[in-house]
């Protein structure tokens, strides 16, 4: 018998050439290929972020930024409405009692600007007096201009010792400049009060304007004007001068009627 020669084992070379074939062929899962990012394709995405986070950044800080504005300047608008609103009241309670200061000196029921830092100062009512006492209680208020700030000083004695000293509270900060003015009979506005004519003997002037401009510089706002008609007009400064050394009680009893809106 003869043997046949003896024949490679055909299968083990197919699995030898399938395993060429697939170190050859590009690695596949499920028929799609593995694809990572580039460096190139990384640094345009880091890009195009960057831009969108300056971008919502810009916008968030520019929106807290106006409302911060909005607030500040609302709360501005608001304290010069108060301010305004207690300078109002003080004015139409604005009485004709003349003082003496702490150096015995006769002033008027109301008086301009002197040579300190006071732009106007006066008598008024509208505080009750202890119980079973009639009439109101008088003060004397004055308003001043301190660096930036506009002070309301109130005496609660009218006649001052030397130790008088007055209770100041801040109405307004950032105050550039104030401006008071007076009309008198002849309508016409004047900066000073009482007029030099009224004025003479030592005798204290009596009468009021008819009304009172005042108007306020505000930082970053301009100029506040507010005009005030004194109640029942005031006299004007006329020559028909009431009696200042009647009793303050009796004086005021009316006061807080005729400055009622």
């Amino acid at each position: 018998m003869i043997r046949a020669p003896d024949r490679p084992d055909t299968r083990v070379d197919k699995r030898v050439n399938a395993g060429h074939e697939r170190l050859s062929v590009p690695r596949e899962v499920h028929g799609r290929k593995h694809s990572g990012m580039t460096l190139i394709e990384l640094l345009i995405a880091m890009a195009v972020f960057a831009v969108i986070s300056a971008i919502t950044y810009g916008a968030i800080r520019s929106a807290v930024e106006t409302q911060r504005q909005v607030e500040a300047r609302t709360s501005r608008f608001t304290a010069l409405q108060m301010a305004m609103a207690v300078m109002e009241r003080d004015v139409l309670q604005m009485v004709d009692r003349s003082i003496r200061n702490e150096y015995g000196e006769r002033i008027p029921a109301l008086q301009s600007a002197g040579d300190d830092f006071r732009l106007m100062e006066f008598t008024r009512t509208g505080w009750q007096t202890l119980a079973g006492v009639k009439g109101m209680r008088l003060r004397r208020i004055a308003y001043a201009l301190e660096e930036d700030r506009l002070l309301r000083l109130t005496w609660n004695v009218l006649d001052r010792a030397e130790d008088s000293l007055p209770w100041s509270s801040v109405l307004l900060t950032g105050v550039e400049n104030v401006e008071i003015g007076y009309l008198n009979t002849e309508e016409e506005w004047v900066s000073k009060w009482p007029p030099e004519w009224m004025v003479g003997g030592g005798a204290p002037a009596a009468g009021f304007p008819r009304a009172i401009e005042i108007r306020i510089e505000l930082t970053g706002i301009g100029w506040i004007r507010r005009l005030l008609a004194l109640p029942e007009g005031g006299d004007g400064g006329s020559n028909s001068k009431p009696d200042s050394n009647s009793n303050p009680g009796s004086d005021s009893k009316s006061d807080p009627e005729s400055g009622k809106k």
